[in-house]
């Protein structure tokens, strides 16, 4: 076998060997005429040289034979073989949109200014082996056919699920999350998988949320909507995780423990969560996300989960090609479209707007739903922050138009004006924690008529000056509620005790 000229027994099978701007070694496979991408180190394309060799030698290879045909590939992918990019569910240039359908004959949608096809893929796709195959899309309905498969409150929310959608076949981000909340029989678990359906079916559309940062970069490495079921708590790190994979971050770990050799993940994957209660409340995570209130079903309309899913699968293709008609008019639209003030996610805000007359929306009516969810977020996460709620009470006091000190002496003053907590978990525990604090409440405190400035330039001192800017009593005014009526926020924040601050949860 080692004799054997790879590249020339195998040709009509292995037909390209290529490599990836970060040097991870790829394959294009034409294998029961369908052209398939594999990494050469990975499960699919080790089951597929014990194929090959089984065919060739009637028998199944061993172990060396195996890694001696992997590391002849991939020298010839690393050395000899273009530069070329891989990609997940969907690729986009200037001029079109291509979704992979990952079907038996290898299709894909082709979306471009004008319509929607199917077509073979120019782009290499890999598919992981948790990825499922796509639903063929169809002509022939409008976005209110969405209205018979989820339960918002409002039109509003379900144009922000679609706008969600449309904003995932973007192949590059930033990407928003989308937070599904709602009391037990709201269907959260259920809108997740039809999202999931809707845009990347796979294995563990609806799986527990990942404790550990290296899990959720592999776990977007291998899926093009990364979503999360039944979500109760989110630690602060992770939370800071999510942010980097939903608006672009990487990730280092070794290839293998064995050597010092560093595999750098960069990615880049829209996010789906859901669960009953707040458990976005980072101001970051927030500012990022668009979060709806799911309804609760009546008792009287509840139906199996195959009733659901059957009525859902009927209507799938048609749901899928109001969805193409969005894409197809988000590129012919993008760059004619003008925002007078543009908001956090402001490409989300462009693409849904400009994709507004393929979907039969009025125009700008996404925007105005996606401002107003922004400001009910950033209300929320401000009602249930103990230092958004302390500084608030303690500038209130203050009758000239800032306070100015150091960080030391305004953790005494907010400790004060702090809302009575059960635990002191969310409360900084030093002056330099504090300022962190500030620093990430920053943008949602201009809400509030507050500017925070980390440093007073007119001082040499390292002191913090806080300001009230010109709308600040109009703000006040709108926002006389936040603090003021305990029945409105969590018991953590209506009962002390002196539980000292849990540092694993910064």
């Amino acid at each position: 076998m080692s004799d054997l000229d790879i590249q020339t027994k195998y040709q009509s099978v292995i037909t390209k060997l290529f490599q990836t701007e970060d040097k991870i070694a790829y394959a294009e496979i034409l294998l029961d005429e369908k052209r398939q991408i594999f990494p050469i180190y990975s499960r699919e394309m080790d089951s597929l040289i014990t194929r090959l060799i089984y065919e060739e030698i009637g028998k199944p290879p061993s172990k060396k034979i195996k890694e001696n045909f992997q590391s002849a590939l991939a020298a010839k992918a690393n050395h000899k073989g273009p530069t070329e990019k891989v990609f997940l569910r969907v690729s986009e240039t200037s001029e079109a949109i291509e979704i992979d359908l990952n079907n038996g004959p290898g299709n894909c949608v082709l979306v471009n200014k004008e319509e929607w096809t199917i077509s073979k893929p120019i782009s290499n796709f890999y598919r992981p082996a948790s990825s499922k195959q796509m639903t063929v899309p169809q002509a022939g309905a409008n976005w209110e056919i969405f209205k018979k498969h989820f339960h918002t409150k409002t039109e509003e929310d379900l144009m922000l699920i679609i706008g969600f959608i449309i904003s995932c076949y973007r192949s590059k981000g930033p990407y928003p999350v989308l937070v599904l909340q709602g009391e037990q029989g709201s269907a959260k678990s259920t809108t997740t998988r039809l999202i999931k359906d809707l845009i990347d079916p796979s294995g563990g559309a609806t799986r527990g949320f990942l404790k550990k940062e290296h899990d959720l970069f592999i776990a977007a490495k291998n899926n093009h909507l990364l979503s999360f079921d039944n979500v109760s708590v989110i630690k602060n790190d992770l939370s800071d995780t999510l942010c980097r994979i939903a608006t672009g971050g990487s990730f280092s770990t070794r290839s293998l423990y064995t050597n010092d050799s560093e595999i750098l993940l960069e990615l880049c994957k829209p996010v789906l969560l859901n669960g009953i209660s707040d458990f976005v409340t980072r101001a970051d995570l927030v500012s990022r996300s668009i979060i709806i209130e799911l309804a609760p079903i009546p008792q009287e309309n509840r139906k199996t989960e195959d009733e659901v899913m059957g009525e859902f699968n009927s209507d799938l293709p048609l749901m899928l090609g109001v969805i193409m008609n969005g894409l197809s008019s988000a590129l012919k639209k993008k760059g004619q479209v003008k925002l007078s003030e543009l908001p956090r996610m402001a490409d989300v805000a462009l693409w849904c707007t400009a994709a507004e007359e393929g979907l039969g929306w009025e125009t700008g009516s996404f925007l105005r739903a996606y401002n107003a969810n922004q400001s009910n977020a950033i209300l929320n996460s401000l009602s249930t922050d103990p230092v958004a709620l302390a500084l608030r009470s303690f500038m209130h006091s203050v009758k000239s138009g800032f306070w100015a000190g150091t960080a030391t002496e305004l953790l005494k003053r907010l400790d004060d004006h702090k809302p009575y907590m059960e635990s002191s978990r969310s409360w900084p525990s030093s002056p330099a924690y504090l300022s962190q604090c500030l620093s990430r409440l920053a943008p949602n405190l201009r809400h509030l008529g507050l500017d925070f400035i980390g440093r007073d330039r007119s001082s040499n001192e390292r002191t913090l000056r806080i300001e009230k800017a010109s709308n600040y009593m109009k703000m006040h005014e709108s926002y006389q509620g936040i603090g003021e009526n305990d029945s409105a926020h969590p018991s953590w924040l209506r009962h002390d005790t002196n539980d000292r601050h849990d540092d694993e949860n910064r």
